[in-house]
């Protein structure tokens, strides 16, 4: 539920960054599932950074230029 809105934008990404908010913390997202039984884990590689501001002063090998962001 929480990651399959978002799932088909994400077609051809290897990379998520994920910016947990409040109680989003104590989520693993590695093992959230898609609708196969897959961790999301076997998909991408997956970051956290614990604020947006971040992004831009931390150099991230292979940040690509478009960024899709929800709240």
């Amino acid at each position: 539920i929480l990651i399959k809105p978002v799932l088909a934008q994400l077609s051809g990404i290897k990379n998520l960054i994920i910016i947990p908010d409040d109680e989003l913390h104590y989520i693993p997202f590695e093992a959230l599932q898609d609708e196969q039984n897959n961790y999301l884990i076997s998909h991408f590689a997956i970051q956290y950074i614990y604020s947006a501001s971040l992004i831009q002063k931390t150099s991230i090998k292979g940040l690509p230029d478009s960024i899709l962001s929800f709240a």
